[in-house]
């Protein structure tokens, strides 16, 4: 929503350069698609105060408002949206190569040493730090529940980025809480296998009724969390770390706001937001640490077994699309006996 506003407002101030400076300024011109000036700087203030970034018919004039709806009739606002592409989708994603502790093997030639932290266009950055071996974490060995939870763990990252369009960073607390609405905690009875994990994850997110999104919308994120799989070790580290800088920045941004300035929603569960956030981050350290230390073929196997749940949930809803579509089937009369 940001972006779009300030392309709006970007737009705005070049046809204004554009005119003539002769020409007299008369009364601003609401053209299809566009918001005034004022409205947008309105909007965008109201924002950066704390506020949420919406906008409600209140926020309109008739002109603006009449403009909006011209614009919606005409794909006009769906022009100026550009579309998201998945990271772990680019070519980049299937070479990406991280070192034995998760830094990146990219040298700056400028530099003497490697850039630990350098990412390749259009990827997320790697660990700025080396990973902890999983011995510095625990004595004990890795349960055997890791691998029901590590699938659970990508697929509320990577619903979290497609309900964000691929920009967490415009609003860091909506996207704190869509992480955590999905996040497997610790009292969740333990999954029998990662396929009754991912199954019960992609309930609650169908259950969670976001936006009116359909059921193919939910299904696809399996296949999202199947794709980093199936790309191995650096892949996941860098969707970890990536999901661990989102818990973050969400949690930083909610211990910054003052209670009077926090949404309406936040005004009350604050707190518990920021611990519930720095449990977050603290999982994946672990997780992370242990992710490292598998190789690709471990990672790819569980991709792939996870992809037999992804082609029945596909056929599912194939079969009900299909019927859906199919016409009624017409009653056959009854003819009764006098």
């Amino acid at each position: 929503m940001r972006a779009i506003l300030e392309r709006l407002h970007a737009s705005r101030l070049e046809d204004a350069a554009s005119h003539s400076s002769g020409e007299e300024e008369g009364e601003e011109e609401i053209r299809e698609g566009e918001l005034s000036e004022a409205t947008i700087r309105r909007i965008l203030a109201r924002a950066e105060a704390g506020g949420e970034l919406e906008v409600v018919e209140e926020d309109l004039t008739p002109a603006e408002l009449a403009a909006f709806h011209a614009a919606l009739e005409s794909e006009e606002v769906g022009r100026m949206v550009q579309p998201w592409v998945p990271w772990w989708t680019l070519e980049a994603a299937r070479d990406v190569r991280l070192g034995p502790r998760g830094l990146s093997l990219i040298e700056d030639v400028s530099e003497s040493e490697p850039s630990s932290s350098r990412s390749q266009p259009g990827l997320p950055p790697p660990p700025s730090q080396p990973l902890l071996p999983l011995s510095a974490l625990t004595k004990n060995p890795p349960s055997p529940l890791l691998p029901c939870i590590l699938p659970q763990l990508l697929y509320a990252y990577c619903y979290t980025l497609r309900r964000h369009n691929g920009e967490p960073d415009v609003d860091a607390l909506g996207a704190g809480e869509t992480l955590l609405m999905l996040w497997p905690g610790t009292k969740d009875p333990p999954p029998p296998s990662p396929v009754h994990a991912l199954r019960q994850t992609l309930a609650d997110a169908v259950g969670s009724g976001r936006g009116g999104a359909p059921h193919a919308f939910f299904v696809a994120v399996v296949g999202d969390a199947v794709q980093l799989l199936r790309l191995g070790r650096s892949a996941v580290l860098l969707a970890l770390v990536d999901a661990a800088r989102m818990a973050s920045r969400a949690r930083s941004a909610a211990e910054d706001l003052e209670d009077d300035a926090a949404p309406e929603r936040m005004r009350q569960g604050r707190k518990a937001f920021v611990r519930q956030l720095a449990a977050v981050e603290k999982k994946l350290v672990f997780f992370l640490a242990w992710a490292n230390e598998l190789d690709d073929g471990t990672l790819e196997s569980l991709g792939d077994g996870l992809a037999l749940f992804l082609e029945e949930e596909t056929a599912n809803i194939k079969a009900q699309n299909e019927a859906r579509q199919r016409p009624p089937a017409t009653p056959v009369p009854v003819i009764t006996e006098l």
